[in-house]
């Protein structure tokens, strides 16, 4: 690794499986500015055709596990079944996105539905939040299980999201954007961020809410930025689970 090129390696022979570019913090600005943009458009998209984008992304997601599985293998030296356990709990956390997504969509239709309470008959209702872009930084053990369960409710709920995987394990996180651009979610609703530390400190800086997965230090890092800005963060941290 350098200052400009990220070497990913496969760790279980070593060999260099991919060279790509640092995103510079310039970039990752004007990958934020533009998730804040298509965000706003994103979120006037019926929920109808959110759920129609995802039932596409888990056929996808299925066709073509076998890529998703190398991917996974490649970046983590992990066996195929524990790298499948990255594939299949995405497609998992869709699934249950396609089952709850009408309940959710008839309960924001009924908030929305004020004309008929009888104190609030001459008033109209408007979903808001102050939550466009959420920044997700996550960790190398379970590079797809763990951001697919964040990510994609969060886009099915109208956000658009910046993710920052680990430098580790990058290549997982590309696929995932790729597949979401295949089937037609817009471009820039999710953005992939590749770097290291420093680079998901700026984007606490930036990002309207933070999800974060990874060690407990980090996490209180992590912390201490939103609640200096007073943004919601979402933290689970290792180093307290009984296994050896």
């Amino acid at each position: 690794m350098d200052n400009e090129k990220l070497v990913v390696l496969d760790p279980a022979t070593e060999e260099t499986i991919a060279i790509l570019p640092i995103t510079t913090p310039e970039e990752l600005e004007a990958m934020v500015g533009d998730a804040r943009k298509t965000q706003a458009e994103w979120s006037r998209v019926p929920y109808w055709r959110r759920l129609k984008l995802f039932g596409k992304l888990k056929h996808y997601l299925q066709f073509h596990h076998k890529e998703g599985l190398r991917i996974v293998q490649s970046e983590t030296g992990k066996v195929g079944p524990d790298a499948m356990l990255d594939v299949l709990s995405a497609v998992s956390d869709i699934r249950h996105i396609l089952k709850l997504g009408p309940t959710i969509a008839r309960e924001d239709e009924d908030r929305l539905n004020v004309e008929k309470h009888p104190l609030l008959s001459n008033y109209r209702a408007q979903l808001r939040s102050t939550t466009a872009v959420v920044g997700e930084i996550t960790p190398f053990n379970l590079p797809g299980a763990i951001p697919a369960a964040d990510i994609f409710p969060a886009i099915f709920k109208g956000k658009a999201v910046v993710w920052k995987p680990s430098e580790y394990t990058p290549l997982t996180a590309l696929w995932f954007k790729r597949a979401m651009e295949e089937v037609g979610f817009p471009k820039d609703l999710l953005q992939v961020a590749i770097g290291r530390g420093d680079l998901g400190k700026r984007l606490c800086e930036l990002a309207d809410a933070v999800i974060f997965t990874g060690s407990a230090a980090t996490g209180a890092k992590v912390k201490e930025l939103c609640d200096k800005r007073e943004i919601f963060c979402g933290l689970e941290m290792s180093g307290i689970a009984p296994f050896i």
